[in-house]
């Protein structure tokens, strides 16, 4: 899989728009005004075609990335090689869902009197789907935030960054007390289990975004 940026103008935007929805292409980003960057990943059977595409109508681009693959067998190889079930969290890997939910259920041991734990059912592959319940008191008069993450399976930013506002929000609580007397926090790090498990065991299909289900 490569990765091209392109610098499009209006009517060449519209004829690289005609791929966003093609098997084999990824648009990572989309520019909001002329001018501004679009990124897509192709991948190795789509790209022989899309270049003829290119050249034919003169959209350039540049390169950005030559084998997205040995990103990820990087990433994979630095999750493999670190401990699991860690005793506290980090952010220097993505965690998959088990060990999410290990974070979660070692935070309401931990931290009584902020955290409780709710299960809102079981995913088609029966994975457990848990919001953690962030609140200092209130007797539920209090505003509700609610988060969720992990929608899109290969989006694994997402569900990190749930992780973090969790993190920052009861183990960090100390200096962020204002938040959690404030509202109520109910916050999912992984809406899409199935599809975010998915992912991280089936690398070469990085252009699933969720996982669907049919007769074959």
């Amino acid at each position: 899989y490569k990765v091209l940026r392109f610098n499009p103008t209006g009517d060449q935007l519209k004829l690289l728009k005609h791929f966003s929805n093609s098997p084999g292409f990824d648009f990572w980003n989309e520019p909001r005004r002329y001018g501004g960057n679009l990124d897509i990943m192709v991948s190795p059977a789509q790209l022989p075609f899309f270049l003829t595409y290119l050249k034919q109508n003169s959209i350039s681009f540049t390169v950005l990335n030559e084998n997205v693959q040995t990103l990820i067998d990087a990433e994979i190889k630095h999750q493999e090689a670190t401990p699991k079930a860690p005793r506290a969290i980090s952010f220097d890997r993505y965690y998959r869902h088990s060990e999410i939910n290990a974070y979660l259920e070692e935070l309401a041991e931990k931290f009584r009197d902020l955290v409780t734990l709710e299960s809102i059912g079981r995913s088609y592959e029966d994975r457990d789907m848990v919001v953690i319940k962030i609140s200092s008191g209130g007797n539920g008069t209090r505003p509700v935030v609610l988060v969720d993450g992990g929608i899109h399976a290969r989006e694994w930013i997402a569900p990190a960054m749930t992780l973090y506002i969790i993190n920052q929000l009861v183990e960090n609580n100390t200096a962020n007390g204002a938040l959690t007397d404030a509202v109520d926090w109910y916050i999912l790090p992984v809406l899409n289990p199935d599809g975010y498990e998915f992912s991280h065991t089936n690398v070469s299909e990085i252009y699933i975004h969720t996982l669907n289900l049919n007769d074959s």
